[in-house]
C-alpha cells in the first residue's frame, strides 16, 4: 500500500483551497458569479434606455401601419399602446399609399406623393385638439336630445360619413388609376390635375373626418 505523508497531505489539501478562496475567504466561484449577474443586470438596463430613447425610423418605414405608429409615439412619446394599430377614421390615404406600394412592387419613391399625404394627414389627426367640455350655461340652453333624435342624427352623420369616404377614396384612386380618372373627368367635363385631385380628396376626408367625430360625440351622449 502507497503510504502518503499526512503533513503532504495537509499542504496539498491547503494549497487546493488556496485555488477556491479569495483573500476575504468568499470562493471565487460564487464571488464571479455575483459579479457576472451584476455585469448583465447593469447591460440590460442600458439597453433598455437606450432602446427607449432610441429614435423612430420614419425613413425605414415602409408600410402604412409602420408609418402610423412612428408617427404616433413621435407625437405622443411613450404611448405605445395606442399607437399601436392606430388607423385613420377615413382609410382612404392608407389605402391609396398602401395600393400605390403594391402596384409598384415596394417601390417607394414611385409612391412618394401618396406617402406625403398619408403622413400630412396622420400628423393632422394627432395635432388634433381635444373637444372642450361644452359650459353649464350653453347646455342650458340647448334641448335635451332625445334616444330618437339622437338615433336619427346618427344615421344622417353615418350617410354623410360614407359618402365622403367614398369620394376621397375614389379622388385617390385616380391618382394612380387612369381609369378611375378618366371617369372622374367625364363626371366633371374637364381635365384635372394632380394637384386638383390631391385638393379634392383632402376636402372630402376633412368632411369624412368630421362627421366620423359628429357621430363619435352622438355615441357618447347618454341619450343615445
Amino acid at each position: 500500500m502507497l503510504h502518503v505523508d499526512p503533513e503532504a497531505r495537509a499542504i496539498s489539501a491547503s494549497a487546493e483551497l488556496g485555488a477556491t478562496m479569495g483573500g476575504d475567504g468568499v470562493r471565487l466561484p460564487r464571488r464571479a458569479s455575483m459579479i457576472r449577474s451584476l455585469i448583465l443586470a447593469g447591460l440590460a438596463t442600458v439597453a433598455a434606455a437606450c432602446a427607449a430613447s432610441a429614435p423612430a425610423d420614419l425613413a425605414g418605414a415602409l408600410q402604412p401601419a409602420e408609418i402610423a405608429r412612428i408617427l404616433c409615439l413621435q407625437s405622443r412619446p411613450g404611448d405605445e399602446p395606442s399607437c399601436q394599430g392606430l388607423q385613420l377614421p377615413d382609410p382612404t390615404a392608407a389605402m391609396a399609399y398602401g395600393m400605390c406600394l403594391e402596384y409598384h412592387r415596394l417601390d417607394i419613391r414611385a409612391c412618394k406623393d401618396l406617402r406625403l399625404a398619408y403622413e400630412s394627414e396622420l400628423r393632422a389627426y394627432l395635432a388634433r385638439p381635444e373637444p372642450a367640455p361644452a359650459s353649464p350655461a350653453a347646455s342650458a340652453d340647448k334641448p335635451p336630445l332625445t334616444p330618437g333624435r339622437a338615433r336619427e342624427l346618427h344615421q344622417s352623420a353615418a350617410a354623410l360619413y360614407k359618402a365622403t369616404s367614398t369620394d376621397a377614396q375614389t379622388f385617390a384612386a385616380a391618382l394612380v388609376i387612369p381609369e378611375v380618372r378618366k371617369k372622374i373627368e367625364t363626371v366633371f367635363g374637364q381635365s384635372l390635375s394632380s394637384d386638383r385631385l390631391r385638393a379634392l380628396a383632402g376636402q372630402a376626408r376633412a368632411e369624412a373626418l368630421y362627421w366620423y367625430s359628429y357621430m363619435q360625440g352622438l355615441e357618447r351622449a347618454p341619450t343615445y
